[in-house]
């Protein structure tokens, strides 16, 4: 046999092995199972993506909001809910509150207690108030409403965090609720081991009181039981 016919051979015999257009091109025919129409047993897609797309909200750049998932905190209308019970302020734990932090746990320390605060308009006017008013503690002898001060806990200044002291555990670490970056927040402390994060059971003694950017220098403290300064009693001295 010739070189040619040889290579003719050759090229019938691939031919008859290749798939054909039809074969390769055309979807398989869908088999529905007994009882089951075809059109039932067919995979449904949508006829024009484009259009489904449209449905869903554009962004600012005009692309797709694909994902609608609530914001990280919550915003509720004014006025804030009252805090009447311990309950009452965990559970504003994750609002945004765009008041003056200071003017918060004021707030918040009357309605637990229900005796009212000092009309001061700064952290220092606070603390001066209460050392005339015998009203200062450096040790934490807590009770609920009672208002925490931290040293350093926001730009380096001293008393520039005031929190609300909620309970105290068994383990004698101390609740505590503030605003912080616009938003309440709860943490805890205990000025006996205020270096320890948590204990071995692997639960919380001190949190770190700095959020967002306002984060310590290398080296420095900032947990809150190095940065706790004081306790403003405003129950009437004994």
């Amino acid at each position: 046999m010739g070189r040619l016919s040889v290579t003719a051979a050759l090229a019938a015999a691939l031919a008859g092995c290749a798939p054909t257009a039809r074969s390769v091109l055309a979807p398989r025919p869908v088999r529905a199972a007994p009882g089951v129409t075809v059109a039932d047993a067919a995979p449904s897609f949508p006829a024009d993506p484009v259009s489904t797309a449209r449905r869903y909200p554009r962004a600012p750049d005009g692309g797709v909001v694909w994902s609608r998932l609530p914001a990280p905190h919550r915003t509720v209308g004014e006025p804030m809910p009252e805090v009447r019970t311990i309950d009452d302020a965990r559970a504003l734990v994750g609002i945004r509150d765009r008041r003056a932090p200071l003017t918060v746990a004021l707030a918040w320390s009357t309605q637990l207690t229900g005796r009212p605060t000092p009309a001061v308009s700064s952290e220092a006017a606070l603390i001066a108030w209460a050392q005339r008013a015998a009203a200062w503690r450096a040790v934490p002898a807590i009770a609920a409403g009672d208002l925490i001060v931290f040293d350093r806990a926001v730009g380096g200044a001293r008393a520039s965090l005031i929190a609300v002291a909620l309970a105290r555990d068994p383990r004698g670490v101390v609740e505590v609720l503030y605003l912080g970056g616009g938003v309440v927040r709860r943490g805890f402390f205990d000025v006996t081991r205020p270096h320890t994060v948590r204990d071995r059971g692997r639960h919380v003694v001190n949190s770190a009181l700095r959020h967002n950017r306002d984060q310590p220098p290398r080296g420095t403290h900032f947990l809150a039981g190095e940065l706790f300064a004081g306790v403003i009693s405003t129950a009437a001295p004994r």
